[in-house]
């Protein structure tokens, strides 16, 4: 895929807007892989995450970023080195010189 623009509307409605440069989709797996200025943008919360590199596991409802990820909120940012997200437990976990400015 080239020039992904998605919107994702989740099951409270709160829509997510994913745009990427490039992106892969293994039908097999659920694996959707997206690559170069990847920008997941949550209008509801007023939250951004950037990345160079996403992968999103849809059995396991988990998204991965193997490198660098930047999240900014209205009040916050988060710069760290590889990030995984449960989409179902909604629990982060950050690794790799983790910086946070609130």
């Amino acid at each position: 895929m080239i020039d992904v623009d998605a919107l994702y509307t989740g099951d409270e409605k709160d829509q997510t807007r994913i745009t990427s440069e490039r992106g892969m989709y293994n039908v097999d797996k659920s694996h959707l892989i997206l690559i170069d200025n990847v920008v997941v943008d949550k209008s509801a919360s007023q939250q951004q995450v950037f990345t160079d590199l996403l992968h999103y596991y849809n059995d396991k409802k988990l998204i991965v970023t193997p490198g660098s990820v930047e999240i900014k909120g209205p009040d916050f940012t988060i710069r760290a080195g590889s990030l995984e997200y449960d989409l179902v437990s909604k629990n982060y976990d950050f690794s790799n010189r983790v910086i946070c400015e609130f």
